[in-house]
């Protein structure tokens, strides 16, 4: 293959499926590889948009073309041009996530797109994962098991300026980029600061950053709070809105929370371990692969007796200075192997794409 079509929606917004396609594109640049990206932007004229897609495909020869969900009807749409324009073109889809995991746990149902999903998983001709964890659950959930790769997101947080790390275990200040969500597990977040608050003789605070989810569960995050006694401990943020704000408020918490009962990747995880703040991470988090307990950070499996586990481990970071620090040091130096030209140099390998000059550095 002479190079890529990468197809998707362009988002206003820092995360997500648009912001990987932002820097797949960015490091393809950068990398000398040819890329056409053609992206839906809120406002586009849709059958305007799927002509554009036909007509780029059409006269791509020699190309990989690569779709990435974040809209079902599209994805599907390139499904069906697989099968008109074959010669010459191979086809990938990029997964970001199964849309009818996330639904269950917030005791939802979506059966049009769901059906989509499933079709999709099972027929498209390969599939990309952004995680091991991904791959997994596809390969579990629907009996795919062929042509199905792996490669991780990365991040640019190093490009940004970010106050130097104080590697400060004197007070507990955790931050939660998942926003006022079940599925994210604000819920289990509260439930471990007050285990903490009563077992810890340093002043802790918990900061959460990004959407709330709904009203419904609003309103049970701020009952939550209240029967534990957590109104002067956790305080909601809000969103946030430039990289700057994000590496800044990574470096400056003790531990990042990821206590997901389904994250397909979480790019926070490895923004936060590039500036030296250590997560604590469940194991439902695709992230969590970076993750070596107890070295860089810690993994832990919600079905268990995670506060304890975490605990300890906080009880550690507290009593020991230095074993703190290196947690610190040893998460900073995951940093060459999230970077944006590893995951681009992955994917043009797994599609074929002519030899570039670049070397990945797997972790």
């Amino acid at each position: 293959m002479e190079g890529i079509v990468i197809i998707g929606q362009k988002k206003n917004c820092l995360g997500g499926p648009s912001g990987i396609i932002d820097g797949l594109v960015n490091a393809y640049s950068r990398m000398g590889v040819p890329c056409k990206a053609i992206r839906l932007e809120e406002g586009t004229n849709k059958l305007k948009y799927l002509f554009k897609v036909i007509n780029t495909i059409r006269r791509s020869k020699n190309y990989a073309i690569n779709a990435h969900t974040g809209s079902f009807l599209i994805c599907l749409f390139v499904y069906f041009l697989s099968k008109i324009y074959v010669k010459d073109r191979s086809y990938y889809l990029t997964v970001h996530g199964i849309h009818r995991a996330a639904l269950r746990i917030d005791g939802k149902k979506d059966f049009v797109n769901e059906w989509i999903e499933a079709f999709l998983f099972k027929k498209f001709l390969n599939l990309i994962c952004v995680s091991e964890v991904l791959r997994n659950d596809i390969q579990r959930g629907y009996a795919r098991k062929n042509n199905i790769y792996v490669v991780p997101n990365a991040t640019d947080i190093e490009n940004y300026k970010i106050k130097k790390n104080r590697f400060s275990n004197s007070t507990l200040h955790f931050v939660l980029f998942g926003g006022i969500s079940r599925i994210k597990g604000v819920m289990e977040c509260l439930a471990l600061m007050a285990f903490l608050k009563e077992r810890v003789e340093v002043p802790l605070s918990l900061d959460i950053y990004g959407k709330s989810a709904s009203k419904m569960i609003e309103d049970e995050y701020e009952a939550a709070l209240i029967d534990y006694g957590l109104q002067d401990y956790v305080h909601y943020r809000g969103q946030v809105h430039t990289k700057e704000e994000i590496a800044n408020i990574l470096s400056e918490a003790t531990f990042q929370l990821c206590l997901s009962h389904y994250d397909s990747f979480n790019v926070a995880v490895i923004e936060g371990m590039v500036v030296g703040c250590p997560a604590i991470c469940s194991l439902c988090c695709g992230a969590s692969c970076f993750i070596k307990p107890e070295i860089n950070g810690l993994t832990v499996d919600l079905k268990e007796n995670y506060l304890e586990r975490i605990f300890h481990y906080i009880k550690k970071s507290i009593s020991d200075a230095e074993f703190y620090q290196s947690q610190c040091e040893n998460a900073i130096r995951v940093a060459p192997h999230v970077r944006w030209e590893n995951a681009a140099n992955t994917c043009c390998k797994i599609m074929g794409v002519e030899e570039i000059n670049y070397e990945s550095d797997p972790y």
